[in-house]
């Protein structure tokens, strides 16, 4: 009996141990996207944390900005943005990058990693000036040519860069980048503001699928265009519509849906979406 009951307790304690992991490694495994503005996005998955063209300061006029407190946090790296693992931005406009923004973040941030491309990065080297000794060993901008890519590894988070085109062709000039970031087996993809054509997708066909969450620009789930491309090249679990108009919030909204109804339309600050 004593036998019994001890082979009992054993199994009753193995199995409760099995249950505290699964539940540990569900928390682990867990993902959140905090919509900062425009196409800033924070996202976190367990303990690792990635901002992606959050900071940033006067921005364009019709499309979001950032709440003073809320820029105020990302720059100070305060609060839930302490101690981030990656800064990463798609191109120099001022609606989703600030030199002064992200070298502020830098020093408060001794753990960041920063990842742009090199105009991006020759900003942030002016704005330090003196001080770019101390942050040199963070910043990396891979050399690109569009339809180029390469993956690099930073605080033991992968990270794809693809080459793009941004819209319109006085931008085709920019360092205009898309990142695929791995975070906990979960495959995030942000395309900044691509521009919608066929040879800016098809060279990267390979890293589109298999897509955890699709981070896009409307335009890339509202226009004709947008929408083949999307289906044609972009296999995501999940859709979150950024780069959106407050004045048109209602409309984009309704015409995201008509074609991905499961998507998220980021609309306003410091709104959370889980997976």
């Amino acid at each position: 009996m004593n036998r019994f009951l001890a082979t009992a307790c054993i199994c009753i304690i193995s199995f409760g141990c099995l249950i505290a992991n699964e539940q540990e490694n569900a928390a682990s495994a867990s993902l959140e996207i905090m919509y900062l503005a425009n196409e800033g996005m924070f996202i976190r998955s367990g303990e690792k944390t990635v901002i992606i063209d959050g900071l940033f300061r006067g921005g364009v006029s019709r499309y979001m900005t950032l709440p003073d407190d809320l820029r105020e946090e990302l720059e100070t790296a305060s609060g839930e943005f302490n101690n981030c693992d990656l800064v990463l931005v798609t191109h120099l406009h001022s609606d989703h990058f600030d030199a002064a923004s992200v070298y502020r973040h830098l020093l408060n941030n001794p753990m960041a990693q920063f990842v742009a491309g090199k105009d991006v990065a020759g900003l942030v080297e002016t704005e330090a000036g003196d001080n770019f000794a101390k942050l040199q060993d963070r910043i990396h901008a891979p050399i690109l040519q569009w339809k180029q890519d390469t993956t690099v590894a930073l605080n033991d988070i992968n990270i794809t860069l693809l080459r793009t085109r941004h819209g319109w062709w006085k931008n085709y000039g920019l360092d205009h980048l898309g990142f695929v970031v791995e975070l906990d087996g979960k495959r995030i993809l942000h395309l900044g503001d691509i521009e919608m054509t066929e040879e800016n997708l098809f060279q990267f066909k390979q890293h589109l699928i298999n897509i955890d969450v699709a981070i896009l620009p409307h335009w890339l789930m509202t226009y004709d265009k947008g929408i083949e491309l999307t289906r044609r090249y972009i296999k995501a679990e999940k859709y979150i519509a950024v780069h959106v108009e407050p004045e048109k919030l209602t409309e984009i909204t309704r015409n995201v849906l008509s074609s991905f109804p499961s998507a998220e339309i980021a609309g306003e600050a410091r709104q959370r979406i889980s997976y």
